[in-house]
């Protein structure tokens, strides 16, 4: 099982660290399922939108951003999202998601973009304002809630994916098996309904599909790793 972070962010974040190039030393199998994160704030943060956000987070000096892990999309795909609309935000590092939701929620830090799946029931529970999602469509989860690219930057995307890989030489007819019987799998409505509870979702890749996927998400990600200057630090 291989992730946005160890397959796609992690080879440029820690290439000096690294002792396997998942391009080099596995063969695609099969797409599992992606879950977007989501863009949120205390609800003292007086913004309800986008646009009004932006605009809040460059006129204040004092908002602090809740991150945890360089590699997470969390920490990568904010990264993105600055760039893209031109803020710079003090970065409170954590250890882990569990931590940084407790510092949101208590408003130590104002601003984060935690997965769907941790952030929804504070978001429902009115602890948390949902600003946008970062998937290309919206999320079952927070149907209400809009994309980041439907709010102004077109394509912007960062999602927390999970694919099979096999090891670098597997004949390619036990690729072809396998991936035949894992898409055959996640299409089960027993399937779906665990995903749609956990805020995923699924589309069937072919091993084409899959291989080419995997190559553009790499791209993106290293260049979104090198622009921005992330470290593992």
């Amino acid at each position: 099982m291989t992730a946005t972070s160890v397959d796609s962010i992690n080879p440029s974040l820690l290439k000096n660290v690294m002792t396997v190039d998942p391009e080099l030393g596995f063969t695609p199998v099969a797409f599992i399922a992606s879950t977007p994160n989501v863009l949120v704030v205390h609800p003292s943060v007086p913004a309800r939108n986008l646009k009004d956000l932006i605009d809040y987070l460059k006129k204040d000096t004092t908002s602090n951003f809740g991150s945890f892990g360089a590699g997470t999309t969390t920490r990568v795909g904010w990264a993105q999202f600055e760039q893209a609309a031109g803020l710079k935000v003090q970065l409170i590092p954590h250890k882990g998601d569990a931590q940084m939701l407790i510092s949101l929620i208590s408003n130590i830090v104002q601003v984060s973009m935690p997965t769907v799946t941790s952030a929804a029931p504070f978001v429902h529970d009115g602890k948390l304002r949902a600003i946008a999602v970062t998937s290309l469509e919206r999320s079952p989860a927070l149907p209400d809630v809009p994309t980041i690219a439907e709010s102004g930057f077109p394509g912007y995307e960062a999602t927390t994916w999970f694919g099979i890989l096999a090891p670098k030489g597997t004949p390619e007819a036990v690729v072809q098996l396998l991936n035949t019987e894992i898409n055959k799998a996640m299409a089960t409505s027993e399937m779906q309904e665990k995903l749609l509870a956990y805020g995923a979702s699924n589309k069937a890749m072919s091993v084409t599909a899959f291989r080419d996927f995997l190559a553009r998400e790499r791209r993106r990600w290293a260049e979104v790793v090198n622009s921005s200057g992330i470290t593992p630090d």
